[in-house]
């Protein structure tokens, strides 16, 4: 496969419209990047902390996984652990884990990419972007706009890349534009409006372990649930009938 670190390619990219556009001083896109370009995402701690616009959704999904696993572990689990205490221990654990990869998945930056400042003039005083002539009759000419594609030979291969002019980036091979999210975002698997953010480079593995094991306890809870009717029904069936008189 091709092998891409956009950390060093971003750089690059970064110095190549400087000396384009004539954007002075340096940036550093790694540095608290979060502070002017949030997108629509909200970021806590510093970072650390990172929902997506779609948070409320986030609080039913844990809301629509808790709330039958609470009435399992109140009508059900009590008889079950009379039978063996393994049914509703490895239920907890297939909870603890589901709920916990859902949380982290929607809580950390699925791979957003930091955008480039907009295009800075020359003069503080001048319009944006715009930059200053030596012409007194015509002081600000219009910045010289980016090519709307960039190729570029990784491992041999050439990629092209798009420019976005919303981020101000050339997104790299699999990274698209979120218009949720407002955010570019490294390898972009979709939108989950459930988990309240986008699926991405950085949390898809915990995104694959929610659904993996959201999977495995509604099976696993179904399986109980219909252990516990047939063990109910046995005993129903072999209690004695009452005797009357």
């Amino acid at each position: 496969g091709v092998c891409y670190c956009f950390a060093c390619d971003l750089n690059i990219i970064t110095e190549k419209v400087n000396s384009y556009t004539g954007l002075r001083g340096s940036w550093s896109p790694m540095r608290n990047w979060w502070v002017g370009f949030p997108g629509k995402n909200i970021i806590l701690c510093g970072g650390r902390i990172m929902f997506g616009p779609d948070w409320k959704t986030y609080l039913v999904s844990v809301g629509l996984t808790v709330i039958p696993i609470g009435v399992f572990f109140a009508f059900s689990a009590p008889f079950l652990w009379t039978v063996t205490p393994a049914i509703p221990i490895i239920t907890a654990l297939l909870l603890i884990i589901a709920m916990g990869s859902l949380t982290i998945a929607a809580t950390i930056d699925p791979g957003i990419i930091p955008r480039v400042p907009k295009i800075q003039s020359e003069s503080d005083n001048a319009p944006f972007g715009q930059l200053s002539t030596s012409d007194p009759l015509a002081p600000y000419a219009p910045a010289p706009k980016p090519p709307a594609t960039q190729d570029v030979i990784l491992d041999g291969a050439v990629v092209r890349m798009k420019y976005c002019e919303t981020c101000n980036i050339y997104r790299p091979p699999r990274a698209s534009h979120c218009s949720s999210c407002d955010n570019c975002v490294e390898r972009f698997d979709h939108h989950c409006p459930w988990v309240g953010t986008c699926i991405g480079a950085r949390n898809y593995r915990y995104f694959y372990l929610f659904v993996l094991f959201t999977s495995l306890l509604a099976v696993a809870v179904l399986a109980f649930c219909i252990t516990h009717l047939g063990l109910l029904s046995v005993q129903i069936a072999q209690k004695p009938p009452s005797s009357t008189t």
